[in-house]
């Protein structure tokens, strides 16, 4: 009998079906099931993948099941030398006056991370100059974040943009309560003015003065 997986997703109020992918299934053997969905461009209540189809009363065993975002859709990162793993800080410079290190000393894939130290005020910290890599638009910004020197504290990811004749804007694309013991992941948007940009800078602060930051695998993508 036919066996389907199905998203059941809802967004501003309206709940939606959408059919994942089906396979014909029997007790003699297993069978494969694929599949691929679009997600809804909306603020989701809910996203719930379930599996359904045999008449009621037959069971159903499911194994080894994933679901995966299709690499070869996603456009490149704009972030020059986003994990480190070349040993430098190629890419990056210290937003106001902090110092920054490649470090093997923590790391959130890979053996390296970038670390800030010597912030004396809390807006310090790594930038990255990307005025040349974006065009306007909306962009989806990702980094793992870590703490030293405090048990916990927000770090923002933040974008200073100039566009030209106009004073400097600031914009908070993300934020992350992070933590001495873990790396967290702070994620968030990035919208790119329709103005000729004199300057683009994305950068990290928020934590007290003094205390370091460590930043590893940054992303910033259509």
């Amino acid at each position: 009998t036919s066996v389907a997986m199905t998203l059941k997703s809802t967004c501003d109020g309206t709940t939606n079906f959408t059919r994942i992918g089906a396979t014909t299934a029997s007790d003699g053997g297993w069978s494969l099931l694929t599949g691929s969905i679009v997600l809804p461009t909306c603020a989701a209540t809910e996203l719930t993948a379930y599996f359904e189809g045999p008449a009621a009363g037959v069971d159903i065993y499911v194994d080894d099941v994933s679901l995966r975002q299709d690499l070869s859709v996603r456009t490149q990162n704009i972030i020059a030398n986003p994990d480190f793993e070349s040993g430098t800080t190629s890419g990056w410079f210290g937003f106001g006056s902090p110092t920054l290190t490649a470090t093997t000393a923590q790391a959130h894939a890979g053996r390296w991370s970038l670390l800030a130290t010597n912030r004396t005020a809390t807006f310090m910290g790594p930038g990255s100059d990307i005025r040349t890599a974006v065009s306007p638009g909306v962009y989806q910004a990702s980094a793992w974040v870590r703490l030293d020197g405090a048990a916990a504290s927000p770090i923002f990811m933040t974008a200073k943009i100039t566009c030209t004749g106009a004073a400097d804007q600031f914009m908070r694309i993300g934020t992350a309560d992070a933590t001495d013991s873990a790396w967290t992941l702070l994620t968030g948007t990035l919208t790119v003015p329709t103005c000729p940009l004199s300057g683009l800078i994305v950068y990290f602060e928020g934590p007290p003065v003094g205390v370091n930051e460590y930043i590893d695998d940054v992303a910033l993508r259509r």
